[in-house]
């Protein structure tokens, strides 16, 4: 992998930088290798979708770096789109897991779902929740995206 290459060589110097923060090779390596390593608890492999829907950040970057070292594919849920559309997204591409970020209270786009913190749903599906220290797997609704 390229990108793990870099991050070896040099894994000091920056990789990325965004809004006045700066993210070394080491640092979005080892990111992306704690989404992946989620994912993968959650099913996320060859053959297998994870749902982004993250603002552009440098989670996101490492999300989907993730999505890759995990073997998987992502399928880009903009916050943005229509409900109805994000729904159909899911449905069709039956992602085993979902990312979104945890600060906004929104672990999945609404047109699924929507959890509370204190009663995540339960489900085989998982959602790993972006935070700067942690990555955090929940479970969806196996039937988030059928109405």
């Amino acid at each position: 992998d390229l990108f793990r290459a870099q991050a070896a060589r040099t894994p000091e110097a920056v990789a990325l930088s965004w809004r006045g923060e700066r993210w070394t090779y080491a640092r979005l390596e080892g990111r992306a290798n704690q989404v992946a390593n989620a994912l993968r608890r959650s099913g996320v492999g060859p053959e297998a979708r994870a749902g982004i829907s993250l603002p552009p950040t440098p989670d996101l970057l490492a999300a989907m770096l993730g999505v890759l070292k995990a073997g998987g594919a992502y399928v880009p849920l903009d916050p943005g789109y229509p409900p109805e559309r994000l729904a159909f997204m899911l449905k069709d591409s039956e992602p085993p897991a979902t990312m979104a970020q945890a600060r906004t209270g929104a672990i999945a786009p609404r047109a699924c779902w929507r959890p509370t913190p204190q009663t995540p749903p339960p489900s085989s599906r998982s959602t790993a929740a972006l935070t700067s220290r942690t990555t955090t797997v929940r479970r969806n609704a196996r039937s988030a995206c059928t109405s």
